[in-house]
C-alpha cells in the first residue's frame, strides 16, 4: 500500500510555502539592520560659519553617524573661547559634546584642564567634567571634582578642591 499521488502533491506544495515563507521573513530582518549608518568619514572636519565668521570647528581622525548620533574618534573641538578641547572618544547629540579618555581643555591664555569625562555645551559654553579633574592656571595646581566651567562668563566651580595657589609675595 504506497501513498497516493495526490497527498504527496499537497505535502510538497506545503513543504515549498512553509520555506518560501521563511526565507521571506530572513530577508526581511536583514534589510531592517543593515541601513543603521547615516555616514562614515576618515579625517573630518566640521566648521560652523555664523554671521560674523567661523564660530567653531569640530575635527576627528573618524566619524559615524548612526541613528542622529556622531561618534567620534580622537575629536579636537575649536571655537571663540576655546583654544582646543581633545579626547580620544567623543559622540555629538545635538549641541552637546560628550568626551572619553583623556579629555584635555587649553584655553587661548594658557590655562590647561585635564579629566577622563566631559559633558561641552556648544550652545551655553558650559564645560562640565564629570570626573577628578587638574587644572593649570599658570603656576598654580588646582585638583577636584565636578568642575562646572562656564567659558563664557569664566566662572568655574568644583567639589572637594585641593589647590596650590602661589601669590606675587616670595
Amino acid at each position: 500500500m504506497g501513498m497516493r499521488i495526490e497527498w504527496m502533491i499537497v505535502i510538497m506544495i506545503l513543504v515549498m510555502t512553509g520555506a518560501s515563507y521563511l526565507l521571506e521573513s530572513r530577508s526581511n530582518a536583514s534589510k531592517q539592520t543593515a541601513f543603521a549608518k547615516e555616514f562614515e568619514v576618515y579625517d573630518s572636519q566640521t566648521i560652523e560659519v555664523g554671521k560674523d565668521g567661523v564660530e567653531n570647528r569640530l575635527d576627528a581622525v573618524y566619524a559615524l553617524r548612526e541613528r542622529g548620533e556622531l561618534k567620534l574618534s580622537y575629536p579636537v573641538f575649536r571655537s571663540t573661547t576655546t583654544q582646543n578641547l581633545s579626547a580620544q572618544k567623543g559622540r555629538q547629540v545635538g549641541d552637546k559634546i560628550f568626551l572619553d579618555e583623556n579629555v584635555s581643555l587649553l584655553q587661548k591664555n594658557g590655562y590647561l584642564y585635564e579629566g577622563e569625562h566631559a559633558v561641552y555645551d556648544k550652545q551655553k559654553e558650559i564645560l562640565l567634567v564629570t570626573s577628578p579633574f587638574v587644572a593649570y592656571i599658570d603656576k598654580n595646581v588646582i585638583r577636584g571634582s565636578d568642575l562646572n566651567y562656564d567659558l563664557k562668563n569664566k566662572i568655574a566651580t568644583a567639589k572637594t578642591v585641593h589647590a596650590i595657589l602661589y601669590t606675587n609675595d616670595e
